[in-house]
């Protein structure tokens, strides 16, 4: 892939996470329902209420997989 080949030759360290089910897991609450995006761009966290862009609430969610992953090499 391009973008992991441009990272990597400026020196970043890339993490591959797996996505599934980022789409639908609440940052705030951690609660995982389907219901949390009632559509493409929306995102409203059913338990909690937590309201914004889906797919920013998603790169959220792959963040915290990608820091938990470094997390767990350096034990």
């Amino acid at each position: 892939m391009f973008v992991t080949y441009k990272v990597i030759s400026a020196g970043v360290v890339v993490r591959p996470v797996d996505p599934r089910g980022t789409f639908r897991s609440c940052p705030g609450s951690g609660h995982i329902d389907t219901r949390n995006r009632s559509t493409r761009d929306d995102f409203r966290g059913v338990s909690c209420g937590l309201a914004g862009p889906a797919d920013y609430f998603a790169a959220i969610d792959i963040g915290r997989r990608a820091v938990c992953h470094v997390a767990g090499d350096a034990a």
